[in-house]
């Protein structure tokens, strides 16, 4: 598994959750 994707993947899986967890 590429250890780039993985980092990538939980960034953008937390990112998300940060954001809504504004709204």
């Amino acid at each position: 598994m590429n250890e780039l994707a993985v980092v990538l993947l939980m960034a953008l899986n937390a990112g998300l959750h940060y954001m809504m967890g504004w709204y």
